[in-house]
């Protein structure tokens, strides 16, 4: 039952969690709102009088203006979590004072003052106003925006509920008095206010961990509001709708009282019609608010918040002095709650999408407090005149609906600088805007709008230009037809490729069959692959389709295959696998675009022979293990996991996604290669496929004391720096030092993915996030919250010693302890630390110098490397991949290395000898610029683009023996490995800056 109403509510396993911390929030804060509202306005329409309500709404917006600045001045001087709790605790408290008043005043007969009613009214109102935005608020801070658009439907629907039960609780309940009501308010809150401190322990205490860009002060929010005519007029808009709201809660609650004369039976008609109320806006929540937001979008919805509003006044015009005014009343006020608060209010906040991210929170809280203030002023001023009798109730109506027209010619104008603002994000390249292009826009988009969209389609940025091409994507395909076939003849190729994608979508693509067809044949090969997808489409036979298995390019043929294999027809298999073997045959570029057709096409026989490919180059190798993953050849995990520890970041990439693409049905051959005790390496990459599976029970407890075995080791690894440092071994013991944290670093991630796979993934994001940060607070602040115990204790607090950890030096090590450590590490798993210890032995037994060797150890090379400026920042790991691709040469005395005036490819690394580096003067005489000794390079300044060499390089006094690093080499690791490129880029900065020094010393 669960599991059908997961699936069908969209709510995944990471979900879980939060849910059942929120949902009872939701429940009671639903729950309290009914009874709380219903039982306050009750007690205050008998006991005060209704005519004193238009009174009572200029004091509530007073009382949630001076509240608002003091919340706005509390959340800039309180940290986060500190912020809610004192807030809810305040109004929860509050709630509750006034619950105990009521219940003494009815069991002691202590007749109250008269002035207190409007203070339980004004007081409630303003707690309601500012407790449902505030838990909404700490809602949209624990879920990110995907999660948001799956949890937040089910969030209010959780209100409604709670809404609903306690409209039917609250008429159950009259007989015991409005007192009894209003006290389970404050029961409910206090309910609630359990699960809520909870959410924000265990979500917005990570949260405060991360710094954010500090946003513009209320000047500089109210300069943005008044700069801009869209804001000016979304501001006039909502306020209008606000005081129509207002005027119709007074119509309703003036009717009902007249209506009811006993406060028990107004108080559970009240509850009654908040419980209709409240039912209707959980069915168009739960099943059609996402449908009605994706047709209409934002704009349209507010055309018709604003319509619905105006045909409740235009009801109440005709019915509002007959005998089924409370009907009609009735009616009205539940169609304006449906249209403000659940069609609205959604609409409302996606309308400053459009506002730039650092001023959107501080315009919305200006915006918002603004027309709610607005709206209690204008609905107090129009009820006043009605209370005061100078104006009529159906006159009233009537004005109402002059003003329902204004504001809708205002939306309507607001509309259209709305869409001229979505267009000006687009060109400044919002990126946000992507996740809500459907709801932002919806299926009714004017010409006008698709002209100025399509327009950027040739914008020279390729950012905009492709933020333009996500957006129209979303739009609806019957919207988009009449420019299909513009984008299909268009002279861009990715505009055309755009425009084959959307026919994709189409009912019937018959219409452009000319153009589809004209396309296959594009000089292009992306237009080509795109237009194949189409054929089937058009019912032209199946020719045309295996006639693009014969195409030259590997990506046309590759499109073909899958298109084929999707097709329902019989197929050629024959031909089919022919065109596949000709592309695996030509060539690691053709062979690694086939791959993909073969992993998307299902072809399982294909398996064995990808395999092989593991070993293949490192663009086909990637291809082949993504292949591999998404057939779920569950015979390829072991030979993904051997290559895994050698591979590069991008193989490494693929391989995670490829693991976890193996499904459930690979956990028992993961859970096997856990235990093989493999490199660190390749040991991450199956903690991190297990953590993602899902796996539960027993299995939570093998991945966590792996982790905790790991982890043990590092106690142990750490002693190596301490005793090379001992041994006066200095570049041996950072080496070991550096090796160290990056085991750690490496653990530490196995750590936080088992812990995500646990437990909530966002929260441990954070907290993750946070334990890097440099600043100090912050990261004592995350490794505070780690030591709690966090989803694991015995993990938690494993890591949060890993983390504390600091090489020490446990006693003195003389010559016969320190030899036996060093031989007992040369046994351990971690390839890194043996050389190290091994190293460290050769030393301590007098092995010969690296200038002495013939031939050099990969940690001898990265030792040579290390000491150069260019390769000082990167990891090992980094530095054995460079060292890898490194040669050990001989030169004679005499080789020239590099030309004046020619190209150079290569970086030569000095083991030992002497290259001197000269240039010819401007008067023609060849001078000496410098002569490199061991330890220096040549050839660095050119290496990375194949430059113009301006100096000669050639060996002198004796041959020398260099390590010679391909130019092609450095580049592909640098794509793969930033750090190795961010070297280059600190090295060149820092002989700038030396440049600029001699210059100016020269002025």
């Amino acid at each position: 039952m669960w599991s059908l109403l997961s699936k069908r509510l969209s709510i995944q396993p990471a979900d879980h969690h939060r849910l059942g911390l929120m949902i009872p929030v939701f429940l009671s804060m639903g729950m309290g709102e009914v009874l709380g509202i219903s039982s306050s306005a009750s007690i205050f329409n008998v006991r005060y009088g209704v005519e004193f309500l238009p009174f009572m709404y200029v004091f509530e917006a007073i009382g949630l203006l001076l509240v608002t600045g003091v919340i706005a001045d509390m959340s800039g001087r309180m940290e986060r979590p500190r912020f809610f709790r004192r807030v809810y605790g305040v109004m929860a408290g509050l709630v509750l004072v006034n619950g105990l008043i009521l219940l003494f005043s009815k069991f002691t007969s202590v007749t109250l003052w008269p002035v207190y009613y409007p203070i339980l009214l004004v007081s409630s109102m303003v707690i309601f106003f500012q407790l449902s935005p505030l838990i909404w608020l700490i809602a949209v801070d624990i879920c990110p925006t995907q999660q948001a658009k799956r949890l937040f439907p089910i969030l209010a629907g959780s209100s409604t509920i709670g809404c609903i039960a306690a409209g039917f609780l609250g008429k159950l309940l009259a007989p015991l008095g409005v007192e009894f009501i209003y006290l389970l308010w404050a029961l409910f809150l206090l309910i609630g206010g359990y699960f809520l401190f909870k959410t924000i322990r265990y979500y917005i205490v990570p949260l405060k961990l991360q710094g954010t860009e500090e946003g513009p002060n209320l000047k500089e929010s109210i300069l943005s509001v008044y700069q801009s005519r869209f804001l000016l007029n979304t501001l006039a808009f909502l306020t209008l709708i606000m005081t129509l709201y207002f005027l119709m809660d007074y119509q309703f609650n003036t009717i009902a009282r007249m209506s009811y004369s006993n406060e028990a039976d107004l108080a559970g008609f009240l509850a009654i019609f908040l419980a209709v109320s409240n039912i209707v806006a959980v069915i168009i929540e739960l099943g059609f608010l996402n449908r009605i937001m994706e047709r209409l979008g934002v704009s349209n919805v507010t055309l018709l918040v604003t319509a619905g509003v105006g045909f409740c006044y235009l009801l109440m015009i005709f019915l509002v002095t007959g005998p089924f005014v409370l009907g009609a009343v009735f009616i009205s006020y539940l169609i304006t709650k449906i249209m403000v608060n659940v069609l609205g209010a959604p609409s409302y906040q996606l309308l400053f999408k459009v506002v730039p991210t650092r001023e959107r929170d501080g315009v919305r809280f200006l915006v918002e407090a603004l027309f709610v203030l607005g709206g209690m002023l204008g609905g107090a001023v129009l009820s006043g005149l009605n209370s005061q009798g100078i104006m009529a109730m159906p006159m009233m109506c009537i004005v109402a609906l002059l003003l329902a027209a204004i504001a809708f010619y205002i939306a309507w104008k607001t509309k259209a600088l709305y869409l001229k603002e979505l267009i000006k994000c687009i060109v400044n390249g919002v990126q946000d805007l992507k996740e809500d292009g459907a709801s932002l826009l919806g299926h009714f988009v004017p010409p006008g709008f698709l002209t100025k969209l399509f327009s950027l389609l040739h914008h020279p940025d390729d950012r905009k230009r492709s933020l333009a091409l996500e957006i129209a994507e979303q739009l609806d395909p019957k919207t988009l037809e009449p420019w299909i076939h513009d984008l299909l003849q268009d002279s861009n190729a990715d505009v055309k490729s755009s425009g084959l994608r959307y026919c994709l979508r189409l009912e019937s693509s018959h219409d452009h069959k000319d153009a589809v067809l004209a396309c296959c044949s594009d000089d292009v090969p992306e237009v080509r692959a795109a237009a194949i997808a189409l054929l089937p489409s058009l019912n032209i036979g199946e020719d045309k389709l295996y006639e693009a298995l014969t195409d030259a390019d590997p990506l046309v043929v590759a499109k073909a295959v899958i298109t084929i294999c999707r097709t329902e027809q019989q197929i050629d298999l024959k031909q089919v696998m022919a065109a596949v073997d000709r592309c695996l045959d030509g060539g690691s570029t053709s062979a690694a675009i086939i791959c993909q057709a073969i992993g998307a096409a299902g072809f399982h026989e294909y398996s064995p022979r990808l395999i092989t490919l593991l070993d293949g180059e490192p663009g086909l190798r990637a291809a082949a293990c993504a292949a591999l993953g998404k057939l779920q050849y569950l015979e390829a995990i072991p030979q993904i996991i051997s290559v895994y520890a050698e591979a590069d970041l991008e193989f490494h990439k693929v391989a995670d996604q490829a693991l976890i693409d193996m499904g459930e049905k690979a956990l028992p051959v993961l859970l096997k290669q856990l235990n093989s005790r493999r490199d660190l390496r390749s040991w991450l990459a199956v903690i991190k496929a297990l953590a993602v599976l899902q796996i539960e029970g027993k299995q939570d407890r093998v991945l966590i004391d792996s982790c905790l075995s790991q982890l043990n080791d590092l106690v142990i690894y750490r002693d190596l720096p301490v005793l090379l440092k001992g041994l006066g071994l200095p570049a041996l013991n950072e080496l070991a030092g550096q090796r160290c944290q990056e085991i750690c670093a490496m653990q530490m991630e196995a750590c936080w993915s088992v812990l995500a796979g646990i437990y909530d993934p966002f929260v441990i994001e954070q907290i993750r996030a946070a334990s890097r940060e440099k600043d100090i607070e912050l990261r004592e602040t995350s490794l505070e919250v780690l030591s709690e115990g966090l989803a694991d204790r015995r993990l938690a607090r494993a890591m949060l010693e890993a983390l504390h950890g600091q090489d020490q030096l446990k006693a003195t090590w003389n010559p016969d302890n320190a030899k036996k450590f060093l031989e007992e590490a040369q046994v351990w798993t971690d390839y890194w630390l043996s050389e190290i210890a091994s190293g460290a032995l050769s030393g301590m037994e007098g092995g010969s110098s690296v200038k002495e060797q013939e031939m050099l150890s990969l940690l001898d090379k990265v030792m040579i490397l290390k000491s150069q400026e260019l390769f000082s920042c990167l990891q090992l790991e980094e530095l054995g991949l460079l060292a890898r691709v490194a040669r050990q040469e001989i030169y004679p005395e005499g080789t020239e290395l590099v030309q004046e005036g020619m190209t150079n490819s290569k970086l030569y690394v000095i083991i030992r000898g002497n290259i001197e580096l000269s240039a010819h003067s401007g008067t023609g005489v060849n001078a000496t610029i410098a002569v490199l000794g061991a330890g220096k390079a040549a050839g660095d300044t050119t290496v990375l683009d194949g430059a113009i060499s301006p100096v000669s390089a050639q060996v002198i006094l004796d041959e020398a023996a260099l390590l010679t690093i391909d130019g092609q080499d450095i580049q592909r690791l640098c794509s793969l490995y930033p750090s190795i490129a961010a070297g280059f880029i600190k090295a060149i900065s820092t002989r700038v800056r030396k440049l600029e020094q001699m210059l100016i010393k020269m002025a």
